[in-house]
């Protein structure tokens, strides 16, 4: 499979797995998609027609995006590090001394990888993490030049990545477009509702009361114990008693969004080789085209266990979106002119073909940099996250 994998990333157009999925519930069971804004400050789902594999014409909802797809697959690859599996060099910011909640975040867990706004505000011993060696590969690197980030960060060459939070000049940094995406749909949807209702087993009803909160959190029937006596309220308005079932409405009046059932939910993910051929990786300014490909390869194969992977974890993608897939992993390979090849890769197979990629490519000098390079917020961000918490206390 190795060399079916090199191969590919010299002519062919991409890898792909195309998984039909159902509700862990079974067929008919409701489902929630992710809430977008919409007109009038009303939630709404991401609903468009789609032309599906059959040809037919199917209602569809967007389940979970690009973007979403991208952080569970990264997450994927983190469990894989974290449980040695495979081998990355990761750059990780350290709140865990002001916020023990927030931990130690991460390339695979920021939004825009080492690009990320966090890292900018990060320090290396001391030193700005722009200023560092690695931060400076960073912002040097380029789609012709690719190797020195791929000692970094080599997610930033697969996942996508922009320079965009830079303040010395704006938009100044080097482009990394994904090289892999995918999302999940469901298809052939149907709208519902969503009822809401309590049954308390303290049953508070009918009383007259006026309640406030005190300093405490706690409530009061005296007005001069409240935070802010203006801000009385009823015992129903702070969750004692009873909810009368209802439908939920949103600010307009309008019913809110209550789930979809659907006929099936559909997961695409592609790894563009193509993509992938735009990055080239000389050595000491000279091209170096088995290096070049030794890299592409092992990014490539990279892409394959952040697939697998998400694929092992399951698909609970938020509360009362869990979904299994109807058949095992598989991939295939599709050429230039469309055809395809049955790739026979178990997600164990990809954690051993990435392995020996890119054991290959740090023969030609590709090799991490570090295990791990730890940074410390500054203390400007640190008192940032704090006047932000201590805002929505207030």
């Amino acid at each position: 499979m190795r060399d079916t994998i090199i191969e590919a990333v010299e002519s062919d157009a991409a890898i792909r797995t195309r998984l039909e999925m159902q509700p862990a519930g079974g067929v008919g069971t409701k489902v929630f998609p992710p809430t977008y804004a919409g007109e009038r400050d009303s939630s709404v789902y991401a609903v468009e027609h789609r032309k599906v594999t059959d040809g037919t014409v199917k209602e569809c909802v967007l389940l979970d995006s690009v973007q979403s797809q991208a952080n569970r697959m990264e997450t994927a690859l983190l469990n894989a590090w974290r449980t040695d599996q495979i081998s990355l060099p990761i750059i990780r910011t350290d709140f865990t001394d002001d916020f023990e909640d927030i931990g130690k975040i991460t390339t695979l867990d920021a939004p825009h990888r080492i690009a990320d706004a966090i890292f900018r505000e990060s320090t290396h011993e001391g030193t700005p993490f722009r200023d560092t060696p690695t931060g400076k590969i960073f912002e040097r690197s380029s789609m012709d030049n690719a190797g020195p980030l791929y000692t970094v960060c080599p997610t930033a060459l697969l996942f996508g990545a922009w320079d965009s939070t830079g303040q010395r000049e704006v938009q100044r940094g080097a482009t990394f477009p994904r090289a892999i995406t995918s999302e999940i749909i469901g298809v052939g949807i149907e709208k519902g509702v969503d009822p809401t209702g309590r049954i308390s087993p303290v049953d508070i009803s009918g009383t007259d009361s006026t309640l406030y909160e005190t300093e405490s959190g706690q409530l009061t029937h005296n007005e001069e114990e409240a935070i802010d006596p203006d801000d009385a309220m009823k015992p129903s308005e702070a969750n004692l008693g009873n909810v009368t079932p209802s439908f939920l409405h949103d600010t307009t009046g309008d019913e809110t969004p209550g789930g979809v059932t659907m006929e099936y939910a559909e997961l695409t993910a592609v790894i563009s080789l193509s993509g992938l051929r735009r990055l080239a990786f000389p050595d000491s300014g000279e091209s170096h085209p088995e290096r070049t490909r030794a890299g592409r390869a092992a990014l490539a194969a990279l892409g394959l266990v952040a697939v697998a992977h998400q694929y092992t974890s399951g698909y609970a993608l938020r509360s009362r979106c869990n979904l299994v897939a109807a058949t095992d992993i598989s991939f295939e390979l599709v050429k230039r002119n469309g055809d395809t090849e049955l790739l026979d890769l178990s997600p164990d197979d990809c954690v051993t073909v990435f392995n020996e990629l890119y054991a290959e490519a740090a023969e030609y000098g590709l090799d991490w940099r570090f295990d791990t390079l730890d940074l410390t917020p500054t203390e400007t961000l640190v008192e940032e996250i704090a006047r932000s918490r201590n805002q929505v206390s207030e």
